[in-house]
């Protein structure tokens, strides 16, 4: 026998309520050294270095669905590398609009910020591996 909507229970819908966005906790390493940065090809001054690597610690964390943790990851899935969420805090704050960061970033394009992100989390092998792929069409 059919069933008729009079026949099931009044059931009130709720409309869901704006979940916050997932967020990734990253620790960023507090005992990086500049030489090494530096012999990763960084472009950044000594300052600018640890001012990033501070800013980068006290963010602790970065909402997966922010527009820069989407561009790194779609760059790394194309170079068939993975990202930390350290990583992608750094992407972020170096692809910001801060007037107290390097000017030269604002010249830079997104898969050379990408890398240098690497650089200043010293992941050599992600760097080398993001190089090749983008290369020569990026990296000169």
């Amino acid at each position: 026998m059919p069933q008729h909507a009079e026949d099931f229970p009044e059931v009130a819908l709720q409309p869901k309520p704006e979940e916050e966005p997932e967020k990734k906790s990253a620790e960023i390493l507090p005992f990086r050294r500049y030489e090494e940065y530096k012999d990763l090809g960084g472009m950044l001054s000594s300052e600018e270095y640890w001012d990033i690597l501070k800013i980068a610690k006290d963010k602790k964390e970065v909402p997966s669905n922010s527009l820069s943790s989407g561009a790194a990851n779609s760059m790394a899935q194309v170079a068939g590398i993975a990202l930390s969420p350290e990583i992608a805090i750094i992407y972020g704050i170096l692809s910001d609009k801060r007037p107290d960061l390097a000017k030269k970033r604002d010249e830079m394009s997104d898969q050379e910020l990408l890398a240098e992100a690497l650089r200043i989390a010293g992941n050599k092998s992600s760097l080398d591996t993001f190089i090749k792929r983008f290369t020569p069409s990026v990296f000169h």
